[in-house]
């Protein structure tokens, strides 16, 4: 699993670009990627995330964190090669703010292997 962050076009909330690029939380996320999440830079807690990955009666549950004001999609995908077919959307939480974190999905019988994203844009 990995958490993909999408840049807007308008800047952030940060104050110059070298302030963007900063992680001052020690998170594994910079002030702008949290910004665009809709996340606080300077809580560790607060990051967009996976939470959890647990089977639920033949489906998959997948649990994470992020913020209310962020839109976030939810991709999945079979394969990670470059000629894969592209990442395709299950969910998105187009009304915000947003409490969706967590999804259960049933997948293709045939799937040997998934691949979950979560993309935000602000």
């Amino acid at each position: 699993m990995r958490v993909n962050i999408t840049k807007p076009h308008a800047r952030g909330q940060a104050r110059n670009a070298e302030e963007e690029q900063l992680d001052r939380d020690g998170d594994g996320k910079t002030a702008w990627e949290e910004y665009v999440a809709d996340t606080d830079p300077t809580n560790a807690v607060s990051v967009l995330a996976f939470t959890g990955l647990r089977l639920e009666g033949g489906a998959i549950r997948l649990d994470w964190k992020g913020g209310q004001w962020a839109r976030q999609d939810l991709d999945e995908r079979a394969d990670r090669s470059v000629s894969a077919p592209a990442w395709s959307c299950v969910l998105t939480n187009a009304a915000l703010p947003t409490s969706v974190t967590n999804f259960t999905l049933r997948p293709d019988t045939g799937a040997t292997q998934r691949f979950y994203r979560i993309r935000v844009e602000r």
